[in-house]
């Protein structure tokens, strides 16, 4: 099973990054493709822009390539782990 495991904590030694590494552990050791997104790691931003609120209902919706290539993995997974 193809699972997205997203995680947004800022301190990499925080107890949520220690239950994002235990939980893909434990999916991978079961046979699973575990994709991470560490969102402050990547330095996601949480907030649309006005040029892609503007974009949002328009024939291209996602403006940031980082958006896009999180949307991608969004429609391959088959589950998804929040932390």
């Amino acid at each position: 099973m193809q699972v997205l495991l997203v995680l947004a904590h800022p301190n990499p030694n925080s107890f949520n990054h220690a239950i994002a590494a235990r939980a893909t552990a434990t999916l991978e050791a079961n046979g699973h493709t575990v994709n991470v997104l560490d969102l402050y790691a990547l330095g996601f931003r949480a907030v649309m822009s006005p040029d892609e609120r503007r974009a949002y209902h328009a024939e291209q919706p996602i403006l940031d390539p980082l958006v896009a290539a999180h949307a991608e993995l969004v429609k391959t997974c088959e589950a998804f782990v929040f932390v």
